[in-house]
C-alpha cells in the first residue's frame, strides 16, 4: 500500500466486503500463519510480523466506515516477538496529529 510518502504492508483488514461474515475466532496455528485473502478480511501471520518487525517499524492504523471516512493513527516503534516469547507486542508512542485527542479521550 502506496500513502503517506511511502509503501506500507498490509497486515490485518476487517470489514464488512459483500457483506459476508468472515470469522477472526481461530487457533493459534491459523494467526501463525496467517489466514484470508488480502484484498479482502485477512490476517498477515504472527510468523511474518516477527520477521518483519526484527527492525523497529512503524505502525499506521487506517480506522474507514462505510462512507469511506478515514482517520489514521501511528505509533513511533512496532515489534512483534517469536513464537517462544508468545509474539508478545511491543508498542512505542502514539504520534501525529490525532494522538492528543485520542488520548484526551482515554483520559
Amino acid at each position: 500500500m502506496e500513502a503517506d510518502g511511502g509503501g506500507w504492508t498490509v497486515i490485518q483488514r476487517r470489514g464488512q466486503f459483500r457483506n459476508r461474515v468472515f470469522n477472526f475466532y481461530r487457533n493459534w496455528t491459523e494467526y501463525k500463519n496467517g489466514f484470508g485473502n488480502p484484498a479482502e478480511e485477512y490476517w498477515i501471520g504472527n510468523e511474518a510480523l516477527n520477521a518483519l518487525t526484527i527492525r523497529n517499524m512503524t505502525l499506521r492504523i487506517v480506522l474507514r466506515n462505510t462512507t469511506d471516512d478515514e482517520v489514521f493513527i501511528y505509533y513511533n516503534l512496532f515489534r512483534v516477538g517469536n513464537e517462544e516469547a508468545f509474539y508478545e507486542l511491543e508498542m512505542g508512542d502514539l504520534i501525529g496529529p490525532l494522538a492528543i485527542e485520542i488520548w484526551k479521550t482515554l483520559k
